[in-house]
């Protein structure tokens, strides 16, 4: 059993801006680390000591990154508000939640979140909600486990973790991209629409959200600024699969797989899957230099078809 307190960052009911902690060290990654290696690796005993390297690196980051968001707002909220309200965390299956509320200041509210489970296996990883009635897109890597517990701000403003059900997964074997899409038995406390694939140029604005902001053991909610640096070409696959690869300088952590890049609009570009770089051990102190994030950016059409298809097959099972 682990402790987890969850502690929102900004007002509101429904803002998912939270805390969570467990010191349990058997979190893998749910984030690619290219430098050098790359895929999720699932961590019994010890944490991989250039993984959590690079997520402090990169997480001390964060703070310059967010001036680029400063003083801008996304229908009114608070970016960072609009985006963690619509991020969920993903667990593993059958973990179970117990919350209570330990105080409260103004319209923040402090709980204590208690989750159980008989996982041989502890991860974290991020998604975020693109349809009311329970969709959320991820990364697949972060479904390498089976179906997630999900946990998340429903549109009631309450903490919910529930189990979710594999809608699609991308499979690297059959050339398909590091995406997932998940459903889950709630309404949540908001959803972003995706942009498709549209021409974009270089330089736009973006940010993220996730759960990767402070680094194992620690699993946090947070989020980071940055720009597009590249977009790639467009791929598709006669599946109907059909996407393009974006790359930002938004910094990213080991828990941030899954979460959302939205631009200033908070549209969807991408779901983040990846980073690269290179350590530089020259120096007094290493250093990361070429660093990108790598995110996923689906064409809408593409991701609507298997919603539908997936809304249509259920109807049918409950007749």
């Amino acid at each position: 059993m682990s402790s987890l307190p969850l502690e929102p960052l900004s007002s509101g009911p429904k803002r998912l801006a939270g805390r969570l902690r467990t010191g349990l060290l058997g979190i893998p990654l749910c984030l690619w680390l290219a430098f050098g290696f790359s895929g999720c690796r699932h961590l019994s005993d010890t944490v991989d000591q250039e993984k959590t390297m690079a997520g402090e690196v990169l997480n001390a980051r964060r703070a310059a990154s967010l001036r680029l968001w400063s003083h801008k707002t996304i229908g009114g909220e608070p970016v960072m508000g609009y985006t963690l309200a619509r991020t969920a965390l993903l667990l593993p299956s059958g973990m179970k939640m117990t919350l209570h509320e330990t105080g409260r200041t103004g319209d923040v509210v402090r709980y204590d979140a208690r989750f159980t489970g008989r996982s041989r296996t502890v991860f974290a990883g991020s998604a975020v909600a693109v349809a009311a009635d329970g969709y959320f897109l991820t990364a697949a890597h972060c479904l390498d486990e089976g179906s997630p517990t999900l946990v998340t701000i429903t549109r009631d403003g309450e903490l919910r973790a529930v189990p979710s059900r594999i809608v699609w997964c991308g499979s690297e074997a059959r050339g398909e991209p590091d995406l997932g899409l998940v459903h889950a038995p709630l309404t949540p406390g908001g959803t972003v629409s995706l942009t498709g694939l549209p021409a974009r140029e270089n330089g736009t604005l973006i940010f993220t959200g996730g759960f990767g902001s402070h680094g194992l053991p620690d699993v946090r909610a947070g989020g980071s600024g940055g720009r597009v640096v590249h977009i790639g070409r467009i791929q598709e696959l006669p599946s109907g699969a059909r996407w393009r690869e974006l790359r930002h300088n938004a910094p990213l952590a080991p828990g941030d797989s899954g979460g959302p890049v939205i631009d200033e609009r908070g549209r969807l570009l991408a779901i983040n899957t990846e980073v690269r770089g290179t350590w530089n051990f020259l120096a007094q102190s290493p250093t990361l230099s070429f660093y990108r994030g790598v995110a996923v950016c689906p064409d809408s059409a593409w991701i609507q078809s298997l919603i539908d298809k997936d809304r249509l097959e259920m109807r049918r099972v409950r007749r």
